[in-house]
């Protein structure tokens, strides 16, 4: 934990005179612009505050603002002109670390040191819906609905190869909880976009701190292979663009340098990079990071109030307002302009042109929107969207999927470097507006080939938008799955690996295939990459099927990608197989560029001999054949039933002195029947040697 005071009078000249920055209480910082740009709506001392060093969180939803200083909870339902404390009445060393709402009404509030709470009235009660002993609760989030939650819980251990998080979900509203991941290093945050991702934060993690990520509502969970500095205390996601995440470093506990950064990642943290906030060594920034709008970040620092940047953290200005608080979540936007702030002697401040310096309203408002596009498309044969929409009559369509907020309308699109007899442009569809996020622009080239273009788009605004189509006319590149052809056993019962390459990828790419396998021989142990990941999809198993997920950070381009495990139950009357099939690309915007109809097949040659079909049996059922005679007393015809179908049989009739007087061979599957009226009356024994397994059984004779 950190715990910074301070309390300070800077003097600075000027050439127009001399003025001062007034640290008020504990280090909030008002010059004269400040106070015209930001008023104060909730004054030092109204909420019980104490500043310890961590904890403290706001949230704005619904029209409501939320302030959880300390150990309270306050609430405006009007940008600050009235408020109201919420009665969430938190356990001895509790402090709130993270407020959350789904709406007006529901509500959760995570308290270090213990508990997590909810409200479902919007904030009239509260109540205890998770706890777990020694963990602190730092974080919760809805994952798409009131009933859906996810919670981390953390147990701060010095040791980053300790799991010290879990990760919990309820699908109830809090009423039943699953511990779906226990991980190693300090969950400190969770966050769910507005387009459904989740993802967490964590700290203390071997090699620094980590980004993961759930793409099914916090149910399972994939750590990235990206890491960034230490001490990162919060994260956010883009406004608009997927896979864009923000996190901010605070360079304070465990400094990597000094250095204070906001790390930034377009594909969900596996490859990071980053800004530079400041190199002095000093504090600078604290925990509180928004981002209201596409590329548009305000952070609260330390000794600059609030600054801001509009292109993704590239570039930075002040824009005034308070100092903030170490380990903090106390910044949050009404919209791009209207911002509220804690200050470190616990008063709320408020801005509605942000800072005195508001920026463009978006495309709803009637200003420009902002555009993020890549700087190079591949552009394939077939497409960049999925593959379902295109099909044999279109096959020289290309698609191009712009992804941005908002976007204006496409009034002109232009080609050059390619000869104007091998493309025609079609008319774009539909407007060609195709959502909130994303336009789709169609071309069609009449000549096939590797050709390299320019693509000019000019927006209804004026802005234009160039690309580089590399690789016009490029066939789709076949991907090829492999396994071991076969796989010789000599055990019944033994523990078989088959690893399995999936080949032809020109980068690491998250595929799903399909294992099939025969139930009544084969006892699926589940799949995992070579890293020990586990890979069966949830839910997507039955008997003889199971559906997997290899991550990209899991793939090996050259060699083995995956390995699935079977133990083997089979008899020598079969030979067991398991296929590999149905492969997929799950990137869309790539998935067109690889055909995937391959599939492998695998034989799993078991042992044969005496007893392997009664062995096999009984290690199965754990059972082994039981054998009647009937009737007995018996006056010529014996029929033989067996409990379980034993096979290939020899059946050896004896006198009392043990000499065959009678043998033949029989099929035993229930039952068999045959004659001895050519014996004399007396006492005999029927031997059945059914696949090395004998039992003799008497029987009495009279005639």
């Amino acid at each position: 934990m950190k715990n910074f005071v301070r309390n300070s009078l800077i003097r600075q000249c000027t050439p127009q005179g001399l003025f001062f920055l007034f640290l008020i209480g504990v280090g909030t910082l008002f010059t004269s612009q400040a106070l015209a740009q930001w008023k104060q709506i909730l004054s030092a001392g109204t909420i019980n505050f104490f500043n310890q060093g961590t904890g403290n969180a706001m949230e704005y939803k619904a029209g409501k603002l939320w302030v959880g200083l300390s150990k309270d909870l306050w609430m405006s339902p009007d940008d600050g002109a009235t408020w109201s404390q919420s009665p969430l009445a938190l356990g001895l060393g509790e402090i709130i670390t993270h407020v959350c709402f789904f709406d007006g009404q529901n509500g959760l509030v995570a308290a270090f040191d213990r508990n997590l709470y909810a409200t479902n009235d919007g904030g009239l009660s509260w109540h205890i819906i998770l706890s777990k002993g020694g963990r602190h609760c730092f974080t919760a989030a809805f994952a798409g609905s009131t009933q859906r939650i996810v919670a981390g819980f953390v147990t701060f251990n010095p040791s980053p190869s300790v799991d010290n998080s879990v990760i919990s979900v309820s699908n109830d509203g809090g009423l039943t909880w699953n511990d779906v991941q226990s991980i190693s290093g300090d969950l400190i945050d969770l966050e769910v976009s507005s387009r459904g991702e989740v993802g967490g934060l964590l700290q203390n993690t071997v090699n620094g701190a980590q980004f993961l990520y759930s793409a099914d509502a916090g149910t399972t969970w994939i750590p990235t292979a990206g890491r960034i500095d230490s001490d990162s205390y919060s994260f956010r996601f883009d406004a608009c663009e997927a896979g864009r995440v923000f996190v901010i470093n605070e360079q304070l506990l465990q400094p990597t340098n000094a250095q204070t950064n906001l790390f930034y990642s377009s594909d969900l943290g596996s490859s990071w990079k980053s800004t530079v906030l400041q190199n002095t060594g000093q504090r600078y920034a604290c925990g509180s990071i928004i981002v209201p709008d596409h590329l548009l970040i305000y952070l609260q620092t330390f000794s600059k109030g609030i600054i801001r940047s509009s292109d993704g953290g590239l570039s930075w200005k002040s824009i005034g307002g308070p100092f903030g608080l170490t380990d903090s979540r106390v910044l949050v936007a009404k919209d791009n302009n209207t911002l509220f702030a804690a200050a470190d002697d616990g008063s709320i401040w408020m801005t509605s042109n942000s800072g005195g310096d508001p920026v463009p309203p978006t495309t709803n408002g009637g200003g420009q929107s902002a555009l993020a596009i890549s700087d190079s498309v591949l552009f394939l044969q077939d497409s960049i969207l999925p593959c379902a929409a295109i099909s044999d009559s279109n096959r020289q369509t290309l698609h191009l999927r712009v992804l941005g907020c908002n976007l204006p309308v496409i009034t002109s699109i232009q080609i050059t470097g390619i000869n104007a007899s091998d493309y025609s442009i079609e008319t774009p569809f539909p407007n060609p507006l195709t959502g909130d996020d994303s336009a789709v622009i169609v071309f069609k080239p009449n000549a096939i080939g590797s050709t390299d273009a320019t693509y000019t788009i000019t927006l209804a605004d004026g802005r234009t938008i160039t690309i580089k189509l590399n690789g016009v006319g490029k066939p789709r590149k076949p991907l090829t799955l492999t396994s071991s052809t076969s796989v010789l056993i000599d055990t019944l019962g033994e523990e078989i690996t088959i690893p399995v390459s999936v080949l032809g990828l020109d980068k690491p790419t998250a595929v799903s295939l399909t294992v099939f396998y025969d139930p009544l021989n084969l006892e699926y142990k589940g799949a995992t990459s070579l890293s020990g990941m586990p890979l069966d999809i949830p839910g997507g198993a039955s008997p003889g099927v199971s559906r997997v997920l290899i991550p990209a950070s899991e793939i090996n381009l050259t060699g083995n990608s995956a390995i699935t495990k079977f133990r083997v139950f089979a008899d020598s009357q079969q030979v067991s197989t398991v296929r590999f099939e149905l492969l997929t690309v799950v990137d869309s915007t790539v998935s067109c560029a690889y055909t995937t109809d391959t599939k492998s097949l695998t034989s799993v040659i078991v042992p044969s001999g005496c007893g392997i079909s009664t062995i096999s049996y009984f290690m199965h059922h754990n059972k082994i054949p039981g054998f009647t005679i009937t009737p007995n007393p018996n006056s010529g015809t014996v029929t033989l039933t067996a409990s379980l179908p034993v096979g290939a049989s020899t059946i050896d009739i004896l006198d009392e002195l043990g000499n065959i007087r009678q043998s033949l061979e029989r099929d035993l599957k229930t039952s068999t029947t045959f004659d001895i009226s050519s014996l004399p009356s007396g006492l005999y024994f029927i031997r059945v040697n059914a696949s090395g397994l004998v039992t003799s059984l008497p029987v009495i004779l009279q005639k």
